[in-house]
């Protein structure tokens, strides 16, 4: 399953915690978040007008850690401080991130990962009668990046909006062959865009409806073994939202596709390249029936991805440069899910708020593989494969606690996915067991362990 493997690892490289537009397998409802947050350092008008004055937050996410080494992991730590809301408003944050997607033990694998960094953004935003405005300028280990926002309110209940940003980032792709691995460093430059339409206020029905790109294109390697990124990808929203006998209630469709690209080169030669398309869809529905602090939410979604893919041995193996010999893999892999959802208590001013989820999910993943031998001229050592996983059903728990103390709040938040049944091929199922591992998070009778998301935060009650 080394190509599946190298596929999932490839797509997952640009995922984080601070994502704004990417091709993510792993839909936002795993995250369990009140509200996805918008990015200071890509779109600071909507960003900057939900700000206090001053937020310390960290999260810390171990997805998933395997027996067999396979790990997914992601962290981020930010600081932001802003002005007091009036006509005029600067914002300041500095943010820590990265991520690690990891395949487990096998003949090959390919592995990614974001090493931490750190970014800072100065804001600054001007409200009017008519136009609202902010630009953004961060600064990510001498890597400048900004960001520019407009909305312009015609009249009342209808607002366009629109905005564009850049930023230079980095990563790494991890490689191994047998007993050799390599580690290849990149450099790429994300140029994005926005657009978005509202009509309606919050006290009846609204619709809004956006759209984004997103253009990934390489700008250096690393001094041995260099990444080089490339993508495409364009996503677009409806969402209906309203009140109706007294509750509230949003509607939302999201949808986005794509073209994904990566080569790893020694010497500006490529010697793994990987490249297919990439989708998604997601439908999202959320109640809030009365005054009861409860909200109800259903989601159904889909992912794919496919990817054809080549891998030549030499950097691993000096006698494979004589024949040019090659890995061949043409993978193709799906996630179709939905879930249920409910939360109780307002994250916001409740002194504890819980949930409880149910999520269904169904992976698929095929491959074909073989070696070319002699320049390509053969075919060896010919491999091909689909996992045997069905559907897994997964069981999830929030748990949130928060005190205000000397005009600030501390919250602390934990989320727990458990895995408790998976349908294989044959009509077999497995009833998921086991405890708590020792890193933190759920342990199945496998020995995998994970699906953990802790948050804490700090911030003034005055905003």
């Amino acid at each position: 399953m080394g190509a599946a493997a190298l596929v999932a690892a490839a797509l997952a490289l640009p995922a984080a915690p601070a994502r704004a537009v990417d091709p993510d397998a792993l839909p936002e409802a795993v995250w369990w978040r009140s509200t996805p947050q918008p990015a200071l350092a890509a779109a600071p008008l909507e960003a900057i007008g939900t700000l206090p004055r001053l937020s310390l937050s960290s999260e810390w996410a171990p997805l998933y850690s395997g027996p067999d080494g396979g790990r997914l992991q992601f962290e981020q730590r930010a600081l932001r401080i802003a002005s007091p809301p009036g006509r005029y408003r600067l914002a300041v944050e500095a943010r820590e991130g990265g991520g690690v997607a990891r395949g487990g033990a096998s003949g090959w694998w390919v592995g990614a990962e974001r090493p931490i960094e750190e970014r800072y953004v100065v804001a600054l935003a001007a409200f009017g009668t008519r136009v609202d405005a902010a630009g953004a300028f961060s600064e990510n280990r001498g890597r400048p990046g900004y960001a520019f926002d407009a909305r312009w309110k015609a009249a009342p209940g209808f607002a366009l909006g629109a905005g564009a940003s850049r930023a230079e980032l980095a990563g790494r792709a991890l490689m191994r062959w047998e007993d050799t691995e390599v580690a290849a460093d990149g450099n790429w430059r994300d140029d994005a865009a926005h657009a978005s339409l509202v009509l309606g206020s919050n006290d009846r029905v609204g619709l809004a409806a956006t759209a984004a790109w997103l253009e990934r294109g390489s700008l250096g390697f690393g001094p041995v073994d260099g990444l080089a990124p490339h993508l495409w990808w364009r996503t677009g929203e409806v969402a209906l939202s309203g009140r109706a006998l007294e509750s509230w209630w949003r509607a939302s469709f999201a949808v986005g596709e794509g073209e994904e690209e990566f080569q790893v080169l020694r010497s500006s030669t490529p010697y793994l390249v990987l490249a297919g398309p990439v989708s998604s869809r997601l439908v999202d529905v959320a109640l809030e029936p009365g005054q009861a602090p409860v909200v109800l939410r259903a989601w159904a979604g889909s992912w794919r991805g496919a990817a054809r893919g080549s891998l030549a041995l030499w950097p691993f193996d000096a006698a494979a440069a004589v024949s040019a010999t090659r890995r061949i893999a043409h993978s193709q892999g799906a996630l179709d899910h939905w879930g249920l959802s409910v939360d109780l208590g307002r994250r916001a001013s409740s002194r504890a708020d819980a949930g409880l989820a149910l999520w269904s999910l169904a992976p698929r993943a095929s491959y074909d593989s073989w070696q070319g031998t002699w320049f390509g001229l053969g075919r060896d050592d010919l491999s091909s494969g689909a996992t045997d996983l069905h559907s897994v059903l997964a069981l999830g728990a929030r748990l949130g606690l928060a005190a205000d103390l000397f005009g600030a709040r501390y919250r602390a938040e934990v989320v727990q996915w458990v895995p408790v049944r998976a349908e294989r091929e044959g009509g077999g199922s497995r009833q998921a067991t086991g405890g708590v591992g020792s890193a933190g998070g759920a342990a199945t009778s496998g020995g995998a362990r994970g699906g953990t998301i802790l948050r804490l935060t700090i911030e003034t009650i005055a905003r």
